[in-house]
This record gives C-alpha cells, structure tokens and sequence, in this order.
C-alpha cells in the first residue's frame, strides 16, 4: 500500500557584493514539509541553509546546516548537522540528535 501525503518545497537563494569590503556573499536554502494524509502524526519538515563568504584575498568560508523535526505516533524526532569549511577544509562539524515521547497529545 502507498501512503497518501501532502508536501510543500520551497528554496531560495541571494547573493550581493559588498565592494568597500572587497567580498562576495551568498546564501541558498530550502525547506521541504510532508504529512501524511492518512495518518497526521506522520510528519517532517528539513531545512537546509548554506551561506558563503569570498573575500578577494583569496579567504572563502562556508557554512552549512541541515535541520529535520520528524513524528510519529509516539515520538517526536530532532536532528541537527552544521558544518563551516575555510578554503574547503572542514574546520568544525557538529550533530544532535533527540528523540522525545509525545505527551498530552
């Protein structure tokens, strides 16, 4: 059996230069929510957010972040992953993960 759901996606993306600073800055993202049209309390929405930063001595920063909140009828679920590169290296990198009963609902 298929399950039935309804989702919305949406992205977006900017990007300007601030001259008197000599760099270039950008940033894209997107969110993408889905729910169950046979069972409501199967839900989920994820992001994903990146933003990037060029300055014209050559330096680039990159920092991501990908965010997921997800249920069941039990549980709600928390995932969290962020990242920041500089000139392509990995500099830090993070995750959380929660899981927590659902009450009164």
């Amino acid at each position: 059996m298929t399950m039935r759901e309804t989702s919305v996606e949406i992205a977006d993306r900017n990007a300007f230069t601030l001259t008197d600073r000599d760099l270039v800055f950008d940033e894209s993202g997107k969110i993408e929510s889905r729910v169950s049209m046979d069972d409501p309390a199967l839900a989920s929405v994820l992001g994903e957010r990146v933003y990037r930063i060029q300055y014209k001595s050559g330096l680039e920063i990159e920092a991501h972040g990908m965010g997921k909140i997800s249920s069941n009828a039990t549980h709600f679920f928390t995932s969290l992953d962020v990242s920041i590169r500089v000139n392509g290296h990995l500099y830090f990198e993070k995750s959380w993960l929660r899981s927590t009963p659902r009450f009164f609902i």
